[in-house]
């Protein structure tokens, strides 16, 4: 017997409605030939996320080993920012080999 696999075409219907993590934010910049990433705790005043609070920062050149420090070490994150996170840090590490700009996409 044959076991039939299903094929799913990634379209605009798996679309994911952007949130904002309650756990934490990023920020990723270029600075001194290197990928900065600070990552954030968020403050809560009111329900409202109002601010946040510098926990960590992680530098390098390449987005794999930037990714894999990241989830090693902030474990508590929704599964489509770390999805998020490892788009953003391709595009930065881009940026930074081909010496162009980059911009966090928010």
């Amino acid at each position: 017997m044959i076991k039939e696999i299903p094929v799913i075409d990634a379209d605009e219907t798996y679309t994911i409605q952007k949130s904002l993590d309650p756990n934490g934010f990023f920020v990723i910049e270029l600075r001194n030939d290197m990928i900065f990433v600070e990552y954030y705790k968020n403050i809560i005043k009111n329900e409202k996320i109002v601010s946040g609070d510098l926990q960590k920062i992680f530098r390098g050149v390449n987005a794999e080993l930037l990714s894999n420090a990241i989830l090693l070490e902030i474990e508590e994150l929704q599964k489509d920012h770390y999805m998020y996170l490892g788009r953003e840090l391709s595009k930065a590490e881009y940026a930074l080999r081909t010496h162009t700009t980059y911009e966090q996409d928010c």
